[in-house]
């Protein structure tokens, strides 16, 4: 990851650990969003999806633990 990428980290409703990355791409042409969801047996990410977005813009973000 870049360190002009934003992540963000969350467990959903089920209890899975989630992870969504925001990477700049070269060329000023957005971002690339990879979202991967931890598994816990192996202990790694997997990807379950990617796409190309035009902007990204973070407000009012607020840190819950």
């Amino acid at each position: 990851m870049s360190k002009n990428a934003y992540t963000v980290e969350y467990t959903d409703v089920s209890g899975d650990r989630r992870r969504v990355e925001f990477e700049p791409r070269a060329g000023d042409l957005g971002h690339l969003r990879i979202e991967s969801v931890y598994e816990r047996g192996r202990g790694t990410w997997r990807e379950v999806g990617r796409e190309i977005v035009c902007d990204v813009a973070i407000d009012g973000a607020q840190v819950v633990a």
